[in-house]
């Protein structure tokens, strides 16, 4: 997917959306790896269960908002990975910082309703 240039720097080119992005970097498939397994997914189980634990303290309504805060952030990183996956498989690195709130929900609400949107896999129709 990512495209080599004669000087040996690789370029990938995605959309966050509908908006076109070009990353070039040396290495681009070995950053995107590196990043990938640089995730820490059992942070929110973690934090789940601290919080948890302080349902029954002496401020259950602050772990109360603290583990709404964990799930909204939590469905935003399960959303953000789905759509930097489609759009830009071998640039996640580089898509995850570009998205916006409002880029992500609508390509949410795009695959939702089968509609359309850009990306470097070879889909036909997106749906959940």
């Amino acid at each position: 997917m990512p495209e080599r240039a004669a000087n040996g720097i690789v370029c990938s080119r995605f959309a966050v959306g509908e908006t076109p992005y070009c990353v070039w970097e040396w290495d681009l498939t070995e950053r995107n790896l590196e990043f990938i397994e640089g995730l820490k997914p059992e942070l929110f189980a973690y934090l789940a269960e601290v919080h948890n634990r302080e349902l029954t303290g002496e401020q259950p309504q602050l772990a109360a908002l603290a583990l709404r805060a964990l799930y909204s952030q939590g469905l935003e990183t399960l959303f953000a990975l789905l759509m930097a996956t489609v759009q830009a498989p071998d640039c996640i690195v580089g898509w995850l910082p570009k998205y916006t709130l409002t880029q992500l929900r609508d390509l949410v609400r795009k695959i939702s309703t089968t509609q359309s949107i850009f990306s470097k896999l070879p889909l036909h129709a997106l749906s959940w």
